[in-house]
């Protein structure tokens, strides 16, 4: 019974935890900036989504060398030279309301885990 009790604890911290790393995700965004550089890309859109940090206007970052991250990375293109919006999906900011001047840096960027186009 003990054992059953702590796997309920650890299972209820587990999920508390995930619903916090989490943020809902936005829709009808417009992409307003995107920039590759060793391996990431990072972009913004002309409105800052919640619990996320600016890097001079730049609000997400993903890997651009995976098979996920080039797809992503053509659809954001595509998407912006069309003139497409966007829902994104992503984990918080470390540093969320912050920028460039006061807290939010390349580590601190909201993770993209998807995306579609609007």
């Amino acid at each position: 019974m003990k054992t059953i009790k702590l796997n309920l604890a650890a299972l209820a911290a587990v999920s508390i935890a995930s619903s916090n790393a989490t943020a809902a995700y936005p829709t009808g965004l417009t992409i307003a900036r995107v920039r590759v550089h060793q391996g990431a890309a990072y972009f913004g859109t002309t409105a800052q989504p919640g619990n996320t940090c600016s890097l001079w206007g730049e609000y997400f970052k993903f890997d651009s060398t995976t098979s996920d991250g080039k797809n992503y990375l053509a659809t954001l293109l595509t998407a912006k030279a069309a003139g497409k919006l966007a829902s994104v999906w992503y984990v918080n900011s470390t540093a969320p309301g912050t920028n460039q001047s006061n807290g939010c840096n390349e580590s601190s960027v909201s993770i993209l885990t998807g995306k579609a186009l609007d």
